[in-house]
């Protein structure tokens, strides 16, 4: 499904929220996703999953690189079985925060304390989604560069602080700007 949605978007920025049912279930088919997509998002133990690397550096380095995503299935690789990988790796880490790797180097996005945890469920989806609005909202319709991306990242550390709160998205809903500011 992803993969026909990415076909009909005429669009600069790609970001792609993956999770292990499609790391376990769709390889095939997600690895030709993050393949295409300029920033993928996903938690260490997705990305542990999919590259085999239970260091998050080494991880991101061989998603960055398209080792994972290439399709080894003989001893002559052609040109077309061996892929990329997308331009920049986010790996979301609850609630120690989120690091990134691109071609400017590594950003580290330390978490937010929320005031209480009620439930994590759903925490990276919104942190996913609070970083592409923060993006589209500054206008960024290419890849971001690193202050951009940074700035993003704190905005998404910060929405899914909210998100824990409370079951479902209750929180974010009631959330006003000054309660969001406020939140170091």
């Amino acid at each position: 499904m992803q993969e026909d949605l990415f076909l009909q978007i005429d669009s600069k920025l790609l970001i792609v929220d993956t999770m292990n049912k499609w790391i376990d279930e769709e390889r095939e088919q997600l690895c030709r996703v993050l393949s295409a997509s300029n920033i993928t998002v996903l938690n260490s133990t997705e990305l542990e999953m999919l590259t085999g690397f239970s260091r998050v550096e080494e991880g991101a380095k061989s998603l960055l690189a398209g080792d994972c995503l290439s399709q080894k299935d003989s001893a002559a690789e052609t040109a077309e079985s061996v892929a990329t990988g997308p331009d920049i790796v986010v790996v979301k880490l609850a609630a120690r925060g989120a690091v990134a790797f691109g071609p400017w180097g590594v950003i580290h996005s330390p978490g937010r304390e929320a005031d209480v945890v009620i439930d994590p469920t759903g925490c990276g989806d919104v942190f996913a989604g609070a970083m592409a609005a923060h993006l589209l909202s500054e206008g960024i319709d290419g890849l971001p560069e690193f202050e951009q991306l940074r700035v993003a990242l704190e905005h998404a550390n910060r929405t899914a602080s909210f998100n824990v709160e409370s079951f479902g998205t209750t929180s974010i809903a009631e959330l006003s700007d000054d309660a969001y500011q406020q939140r170091p």
